[in-house]
């Protein structure tokens, strides 16, 4: 799962191939992914299913409505507290903009598409939120937990412009003491970033 490749940030460089450390490039990518990632508090990419668990009590439910902690760009399947599966035409999600096939929703990959945060069971489902034992962790869901399935242009961008900026800036990256930088020279803070990285960023931050 990579938002930009060692040749996109070379196009941006400006750099030959062949006078490139990739192995250096990579490093500088892999830690604006990961800076992105922090000062967001968000994932914009899921190449793979995952199975997570969310309590069935009164925080996250309300009503019909199922609260998600995450945010969520597929479902595979759902399970119920009791055990019983919630099948693509017995929900809707919020946002209510999605696509099913095959029994799976996805979020269409459209500019107005954002993650769903909760799903709410449809009247004529006949069903509830509920559980047998346990209300914790009781319901469980299997599907993308992410931003997006592919990480939006604007990140992808905001990416390689970053990890440029690092490979730039790393000599004096590793001398900074500040308490906004770590020990390795990863920034850790929004205010760290150039002003255009914050400002494509900042529209993105979960809230």
């Amino acid at each position: 799962m990579a938002y930009a490749t060692v040749e996109d940030l070379l196009h941006e460089m400006g750099m030959p191939a062949e006078d490139a450390d990739e192995d250096t490039l990579q490093e500088k990518l892999d830690a604006a992914q990961d800076i992105i990632d922090r000062v967001t508090a968000r994932a914009f990419e899921a190449t793979a299913d995952e199975t997570r668990l969310i309590d069935c009590t009164p925080d996250m439910v309300n009503g019909r409505t199922l609260h998600i902690p995450y945010d969520l760009c597929q479902i595979t399947t759902i399970l119920n507290g009791d055990g019983v599966a919630v099948t693509a035409d017995e929900y809707v999600t919020e946002p209510r903009l999605r696509t099913v096939s095959g029994g799976v929703s996805s979020l269409p990959a459209v500019r107005n598409a954002y993650p769903w945060y909760a799903i709410t069971l449809k009247t004529s489902s006949g069903k509830a939120w509920t559980y047998d034992t346990d209300p914790e962790e009781a319901i469980s869901i299997t599907g993308r937990f992410a931003y997006s399935t592919t990480a939006p242009a604007a990140i992808k961008n905001a990416c390689i412009r970053l990890a440029d900026w690092l490979y730039q800036q790393r000599n004096d990256l590793r001398d900074r003491q500040e308490s906004g930088v770590s020990e390795d020279g990863i920034l850790l803070l929004m205010s760290d970033l150039p002003n255009d990285i914050q400002a494509r960023l900042i529209p993105f931050v979960r809230v």
